[in-house]
């Protein structure tokens, strides 16, 4: 029940059409695009809040996907061993 509530509640949270592009391009699961249209809006952009946010979820989803779990001795991913 809750689940329903959450997800009406994002399906009508309006997106900000400024950088429509670079959101489609994350629901398609194209980041890296995504990601290099972020970095050429917030060149001009700087103060764009919602754009430099989705840059640090895509940036956060990257990092996480493409873990080498052979070359990497920090496994269980400590902040303090990065």
């Amino acid at each position: 029940m809750h689940i329903n509530k959450l997800d009406v509640y994002v399906k009508s949270r309006e997106r900000d059409t400024s950088i429509q592009e670079a959101y489609d391009l994350f629901d398609k699961g194209d980041y890296g695009k995504a990601i290099n249209w972020l970095r050429e809006f917030l060149e001009e952009n700087s103060g764009h809040t919602e754009a430099r946010a989705l840059k640090e979820q895509i940036e956060r989803i990257l990092k996480f996907s493409n873990i080498d779990i052979y070359s990497c001795t920090n496994l269980f991913m400590d902040p303090w061993e990065e």
